[in-house]
């Protein structure tokens, strides 16, 4: 049953992400918003997870899963606000050097920390 529920957490926050990426960035062009913006429902996303994962999981699960999905936001949904020309700002060719090991790296660290609130937070309701 454990492996089904973080697989189902997984699955969500990966299609939220998804989401983000693509109606958000072409929402952020057609309505004129930085797509910056959206990062509070990233923020978001990651402590909720946390909180849902601490009810029924235990911490390795909130990094384990936080972890991978911030790996995923910063490849695959950075790259997919790219092809949906997300209003961040930035020429395409400036936004392609982003992508890399050490955004990667940083983005997963962001992930698992927000993860950890909202474990701890879990714990404490």
């Amino acid at each position: 049953m454990m492996l089904l529920d973080g697989l189902i957490y997984f699955l969500l926050g990966l299609a939220v992400i998804i989401f983000i990426s693509t109606i958000g960035a072409v929402g952020s062009r057609k309505l004129d918003f930085k797509y910056s913006y959206l990062g509070v429902i990233s923020v978001l996303l990651y402590i909720g997870l946390g909180f849902l994962i601490s009810k029924q999981e235990g911490i390795l699960h909130v990094l384990i899963i936080n972890g991978i999905l911030g790996l995923l936001d910063s490849t695959l949904g950075y790259n997919l606000s790219i092809s949906f020309k997300a209003n961040n700002g930035y020429a395409k060719q400036e936004s392609l050097k982003m992508i890399g090991l050490k955004t990667s790296i940083g983005m997963i660290l962001f992930t698992v920390a927000l993860g950890l609130v909202g474990y701890v937070v879990g714990l404490m309701v």
